[in-house]
């Protein structure tokens, strides 16, 4: 997870890979420092504890989230086997839950509005006949 003054939130992210540096030159032109932290999406204690390292270090408090589900499998869905298909579910749907519930937390317990953006794929309106998981974007 990355966060800075806006807070964005994810999987285990490691500094200065080809994902982390747009947002890093954004923080740089805007006066911000952009940190890491690293977290299982899946687990409720690791999401828990992400959100409250990113709490304790922010400069303002949580005022909103934005979570980007997005793994998928390519397969015909009769061929694909279902411990992928629930580990799909669990990290895109499951993982946005459990992000979008310790933001609400924290934006409850200090009393600030806040927003939350949930980002999922087209495929839960328009059958993407190479995924297999066109379900777990209207799931979000």
């Amino acid at each position: 997870m990355a966060y800075a003054s806006t807070t964005t939130l994810g999987p285990p992210c490691t500094k200065s890979n080809d994902n982390t540096v747009p947002l890093e030159n954004v923080a740089q032109r805007t006066g911000h420092q952009l940190r890491y932290a690293s977290c299982d999406v899946t687990n409720e204690e690791s999401v828990s504890r992400a959100f409250e390292i990113a709490e304790l270090d922010a400069q303002y408090p949580v005022r909103g989230l934005v979570t980007c589900a997005g793994i998928f499998g390519r397969s015909a869905a009769t061929d694909y086997p279902v411990d992928k298909f629930r580990r799909i579910m669990d990290i895109n749907v499951t993982g946005t839950f459990l992000f979008a519930t310790a933001a609400a937390r924290i934006m409850q317990r200090r009393m600030v509005p806040g927003s939350i953006v949930m980002l999922a794929s087209m495929s839960g309106t328009n059958v993407n006949k190479v995924c297999v998981v066109p379900c777990d974007p209207a799931g979000v």
